[in-house]
């Protein structure tokens, strides 16, 4: 069976559109339509969209989403001059967050915790933003067949707003540079055998102090967080697209 892949972000900039275009990927995000596309929330709700299409929820708005005068909203790049923006602040006010399409993107990614076995990667969230992790969460606690891998770009201690989440759940796994939440266990990485930090891999190897036999100590570091080397690994797993 083939189940389509969906892409949930609260960046409000165009790259996911523009790559999904560039290598021809079909994909629905809410707008329907050819010169204006209008927000659809029926469409969204009954997602009847073939699986082959990715799904696109932007949960904090979109620098293309125009809010008109009788509250619909389209879609339009470049906006002309008076033209309202829909891009919504990290910390939402209530009746904000209440407002359509952002509820409605809100309610997709619940939707998607209520699938069989949903797993969900993260990369480049600082667990900053509390409406999202509220919904991250709960969808976790709803759903324990669901799982969830956060991909930190630093160092453990760099964050810990996503360490006090990842304690919370055994399903939410949280892999920094140098150690990792597993199970709801804090800890680093164990040293690692050279032959296993392969290229694409996102894995690397420290150098460190000599050990009491002065043999060479490598200490594992994981670079998944970072996008070029977790689109390397991607690569690895999927194999190579080539376009001209």
């Amino acid at each position: 069976m083939l189940f389509p892949a969906y892409v949930i972000t609260p960046n409000y900039d165009l790259l996911v559109e523009e790559t999904f275009e560039k290598f021809r990927v079909a994909f629905f995000d809410g707008f329907v339509g050819a010169r204006e596309p209008f927000f659809d929330l029926a469409a969204m709700e009954q997602d009847k969209v073939p699986e082959r299409w990715a799904r696109l929820w932007k949960l904090h708005g979109s620098i293309n989403w125009i809010k008109q005068s009788d509250d619909s909203v389209f879609r339009c790049h470049p906006p002309k001059p008076g033209q309202q923006v829909m891009i919504y602040p990290s910390h939402l006010k209530y009746e904000q967050s209440r407002r359509m399409p952002y509820l409605a993107m809100c309610d997709r990614l619940k939707a998607f915790f209520r699938e069989a076995n949903p797993v969900i990667v993260f990369c480049g969230y600082s667990f900053a933003d509390e409406h999202l992790n509220e919904l991250l969460l709960d969808g976790l606690r709803g759903n324990r067949s669901a799982h969830c891998f956060a991909l930190i770009y630093s160092t453990v201690k760099d964050h810990e707003q996503a360490i006090r989440c990842a304690e919370k759940l055994s399903n939410l796994s949280l892999l920094a540079w140098d150690g990792a939440v597993i199970a709801t266990r804090c800890g680093g990485y164990n040293d690692l055998d050279a032959a296993l930090a392969t290229s694409g891999s996102g894995i690397t190897l420290e150098k460190g102090a000599p050990d009491a036999d002065g043999k060479d100590t490598h200490k594992a570091r994981c670079h998944l967080g970072d996008f070029h080397h977790l689109c390397l690994f991607l690569e690895t797993q999927f194999g190579v697209r080539t376009f001209e």
